[in-house]
């Protein structure tokens, strides 16, 4: 699978979710910065996975 597929199924999964999970962490009283920063290093792992068996990209 070409690495540009992989990013286009985490991508998917980043754009929904990345400012529910931003505005969760500053409800716990973290900074914005910081809270971006742990939403990033939970998404590079998953940007260098496979796609998952039955997604659709």
């Amino acid at each position: 699978m070409a690495k540009n597929d992989q990013i286009h199924w985490c991508v998917m999964l980043h754009d929904p979710k990345a400012a529910e999970f931003i505005l969760y962490r500053r409800a716990l009283r973290f900074g914005h910065g910081e809270a971006e920063e742990v939403l990033q290093e939970f998404f590079k792992p998953l940007a260098q996975m496979a796609a998952p068996a039955g997604s659709r990209a």
